[in-house]
C-alpha cells in the first residue's frame, strides 16, 4: 500500500509550496505518508526538515527515498518536540484524520509565536464532465470531508487566527496502471468489500481508457488548495499562565 501511495499519489505545485515556505527555516511536515509533498520541501534551502507519519510503513517508504530528512513516527496529537521549535507546521491531505483539538494544541505548542500552520488538499478539477464522472465513481462510498470545516474547527480552539486559502492549477499524468494504483490508494476505496472494490476499480479504469493518449497516459487536472494561519499570541500567553 505505502508504495502504491508513493507511485500513483499527484504531487503538490512546487511554486505553491515554496510560497509558503519562503520565510520558513524549520519545517515540521505532519501525515507525511511516504513523502510526496516532503520532496518539495527538501529541495528548499531549509535550516531543518522534519517528516512524520503514525503509519511505519509509510515511513520507512519515505525514509527509503529520502534517506537526507529526518523521519519520525508520530501522530499530530502527540508530538515528540519541544516547545516553539518550529516556525512552520505543513500538512499535505492528512488534517482530516486528526483528532482536531489535541492536534490544534499541540501543534501550537511546538510552532513558535510568530509560526504557521498550512492544510494542503488536492482536487480533481471538475469542469471536464468525465473528470466529474470519474470522481463521482471514485467517490461513491466515500463519507466527505470538507477541508474548509477542518480550518474552522482548528481555528476555533483559539490556537491559530483565521486561515487564508490559496490555491494552483496542476495536472497529473499517469498511465493505466497508475491509474489503477491511484484509486486504489483512496482509502475510501481500499476499505471496500474485496468485490466492491474491484467493482469501482474497474468501473474508473473502463471511464479513463478512452482518456487516455496514444502513450496509454491520462491526463488528470487538478488544483491545490492551501489553508494557511498564523498561530495566536493569546493561546501562547494563557498557556504560560497555567
Amino acid at each position: 500500500m505505502a508504495s502504491q501511495y508513493a507511485a500513483a499519489r499527484p504531487g503538490y505545485p512546487d511554486t505553491l509550496v515554496s510560497d509558503i515556505a519562503r520565510n520558513a527555516t524549520h519545517v515540521l511536515e505532519l501525515g507525511a505518508g511516504t513523502g510526496i509533498l516532503t520532496r518539495a520541501l527538501a529541495s528548499m534551502n531549509l535550516a531543518s526538515l522534519v517528516a512524520t507519519d503514525p503509519d511505519t510503513n509509510m515511513i520507512a517508504e519515505l525514509r527509503e527515498t529520502l534517506p537526507e530528512v529526518a523521519a519520525v513516527v508520530a501522530r499530530a496529537e502527540r508530538l515528540p518536540f519541544v516547545d516553539q521549535h518550529f516556525d512552520l507546521v505543513i500538512v499535505g491531505q492528512a488534517a482530516h484524520w486528526f483528532d482536531l483539538g489535541p492536534a490544534a494544541r499541540e501543534i501550537r505548542r511546538v510552532l513558535c509565536p510568530s509560526g504557521e500552520l498550512a492544510l494542503l488538499w488536492n482536487h480533481r478539477s471538475l469542469e471536464l464532465e468525465w473528470v466529474a464522472q470519474f470522481d463521482r465513481i471514485v467517490q461513491a462510498h466515500a463519507v466527505s470531508t470538507v477541508d474548509r470545516e477542518v480550518a474552522e474547527e482548528i481555528s476555533a480552539t483559539g490556537c491559530f487566527g483565521h486561515f487564508s486559502m490559496r490555491t494552483e492549477s496542476f495536472e497529473h499524468r499517469v498511465d493505466l496502471e497508475g491509474a489503477r494504483s491511484l484509486v486504489e490508494s483512496f482509502s475510501h476505496v481500499s476499505t471496500l468489500a474485496p468485490a466492491t472494490r474491484a467493482t469501482v476499480i474497474e468501473q474508473a479504469l473502463d471511464h479513463l481508457r478512452p482518456r487516455a493518449d496514444q502513450y496509454g497516459v491520462v491526463t488528470i487536472p487538478y488544483y491545490c488548495e492551501a489553508h494557511i494561519a498564523r498561530a495566536t499570541e493569546e493561546y501562547a500567553q494563557d498557556q504560560a499562565k497555567l
